[in-house]
């Protein structure tokens, strides 16, 4: 199964489990939680699709070179790290 896909699957299964019992707000902030959760797994999994397409297709890197393959990198958003 595909990344994306098992990632978007996750993401309904917990959403679903979101109750109102403690609350809107505490539901609001579960929900908010989970989205925030989502996006990070699901543009670090889309990068890495794109990174990997861009070392495997040489024609997507014509006049590029790979220094480092495999560098960690981290980006920051609002959501996380």
């Amino acid at each position: 199964m595909d990344i994306i896909q098992q990632i978007v699957e996750k993401f309904i299964k917990n959403f679903l489990k979101i109750g109102l019992e403690k609350g809107l707000s505490e539901g609001l902030k579960q929900a908010e939680e989970e989205f925030s959760k989502f996006l990070l797994e699901y543009f670090e999994a889309m990068l890495s699709k794109c990174d990997e397409e861009i070392y495997e297709n040489l024609k997507l890197r014509k006049g590029w070179n790979v220094v480092h393959k495999g560098a960690k990198r981290e980006i920051t958003t609002k959501h996380g790290k």
